[in-house]
């Protein structure tokens, strides 16, 4: 299906500009609080959970400057995802840590050896939506809002919603499709399919055993 067209550069192809600070700010307030909560729900404490998340964006910080952007060969979400998978591995597994007070040992085991953690593709695609929900409402009229969630959310007919606004059916279909197009439009700019990346020496991608 054909991605419909951007307006700006996506907001991970601009981390890769070391200058633009607002990019890396950005990209804090946006997966900041779906890593935070990733990982509290692998057993963690608030304040451990805090320092993980920071390792983990530690990580993405050196390897989104350290790789090319290639988005034709992965997903952003799988390697955020394997860098979050790999650092919670770690820390289960670190010197003085009890794994099994988290978790038992043969869900350690399947957590490393599963590729595809699906808690955390439903999770990710869920916060996106959310986020890109909360900005596209922004950019539109209520009563465009409003056509959008009685017919898209809340599952309606477009004959009754156009009876209830005031509005024609096809404006009601306008609606739905130009808050639709604008939100596709936002979810890529906040997530293109980007890696996996090419290497460059020296990066070590996050993988517990090296």
């Amino acid at each position: 299906m054909a991605q419909p067209p951007t307006t700006r550069a996506s907001l991970l192809a601009r981390l890769a500009d070391s200058t633009d600070q607002a990019a890396w700010e950005e990209f804090l307030v946006v997966y900041g609080p779906l890593v935070f909560a990733a990982v509290r729900r692998k057993g963690f404490e608030h304040v451990d959970a805090e320092d993980l998340t920071q390792r983990v964006f530690a990580r993405v910080f050196r390897g989104l400057r350290s790789f090319d952007y290639a988005p034709e060969r992965g997903r952003f979400r799988d390697w955020l995802g394997t860098i979050l998978r790999n650092e919670v591995i770690r820390e289960y597994r670190s010197k003085g840590r009890k794994p099994s007070e988290l978790r038992p040992p043969e869900e350690l085991d399947a957590l490393a050896d599963d590729p595809v953690d699906a808690e955390w593709v439903d999770a990710f695609q869920t916060h996106l939506y959310k986020v890109a929900l909360a900005r596209c409402q922004q950019r539109f009229a209520a009563r465009t809002w409003s056509a959008f969630e009685m017919v898209w959310v809340a599952g309606r007919s477009a004959a009754s919603v156009a009876e209830e606004l005031g509005m024609s059916v096809d404006s009601v279909y306008v609606a739905k499709s130009r808050v639709l197009t604008a939100l596709a439009q936002t979810i890529l700019e906040l997530t293109d399919d980007l890696p996996q990346f090419h290497a460059r020496p020296g990066f070590n991608d996050g993988d517990p055993a090296r």
